[in-house]
């Protein structure tokens, strides 16, 4: 059976090259890449991945959003080496009729950093669970999360402790969305009323 090659099949093999390209770590002047987390929601897919930057003790996180055998993906990506006092944290939002359809987040935050909490805009806290690398010793320093939810993120904060439980971090949403992100949204225009 001979398949036809089409723009899907040639959007899809792009997004897997990419996500080769960041596990290889080629991308980027950067090496050893590492798939943090990675998942599906409704039609699309996400993951979120680190890398390490060449000759240096910072890392490349990058979230990625695309469509299965569809154009419409989107990336983006920061270098930097996360403080305890403030991580590196990149959302990407992908639109459907007006609001997010799915909202994809990855996250990179220095060893002194324990717990991390999302404050919704209904008031809740729920815990985000951290990752940790498991290859590279550069990577392995940091601690990491990876998710994605259907529909708009509907955080007002994000919250970072370390052991004791201080406070290290606290970011307004309009702080996260200002980091190089695609969370061109305002969570209380899109977010359910409580």
């Amino acid at each position: 059976m001979r398949q036809r090659l089409t723009r899907s099949n040639l959007a899809w093999g792009a997004g897997i090259i990419v996500l080769f390209l960041l596990l290889a770590g080629v991308a980027s002047g950067t090496s050893s890449g590492e798939l943090i987390d990675k998942g599906k929601v409704g039609q699309r897919h996400w993951y979120v991945g680190a890398s390490a930057e060449a000759g240096r003790r910072s890392v490349c996180l990058e979230v990625s959003v695309y469509m299965h055998k569809t154009t419409g993906g989107a990336t983006s990506g920061q270098c930097s080496a996360p403080a305890a006092r403030r991580g590196i944290v990149i959302g990407i939002a992908r639109p459907r009729r007006g609001r997010p359809a799915m909202t994809a987040i990855g996250g990179a935050f220095a060893p002194a950093v324990n717990r991390v909490e999302e404050v919704r805009l209904d008031g809740t806290r729920h815990q985000i669970r951290l990752r940790s690398a498991k290859s590279h010793s550069t990577l392995s320093r940091y601690r990491y999360i990876g998710f994605a939810v259907r529909g708009p993120w509907c955080v007002d904060h994000l919250l970072t402790y370390n052991r004791d439980g201080h406070l290290l971090w606290d970011a307004s949403f309009g702080e996260l969305a200002s980091i190089p992100s695609e969370l061109f949204y305002e969570p209380e225009r899109v977010c359910p009323s409580n």
